[in-house]
């Protein structure tokens, strides 16, 4: 199944939306894996259990010859 995007700066006010996907594992992605930290702190605060952040962002990412599909 796909994953869902978020803006990190919608998130607080998108908590109930995402809460069916409280039990599920969530990787959270910036241009360079510093902002990423952040959401991941206010979604394990909001009870989300395994929450990620993609380390070195996608930026490391694409370095690493890995896809991308941007929308």
């Amino acid at each position: 199944s796909k994953g869902k995007i978020v803006a990190r700066k919608s998130i607080e006010q998108r908590l109930a939306e995402l809460e069916k996907f409280k039990a599920r594992p969530i990787i959270i992605a910036c241009a360079s894996g510093h902002r990423s930290s952040s959401t991941c702190a206010t979604l394990r605060k909001a009870g989300f259990e395994k929450v990620f952040a993609l380390d070195g962002g996608t930026g490391a990412w694409e370095q690493a010859g890995l896809p991308l599909t941007k929308k």
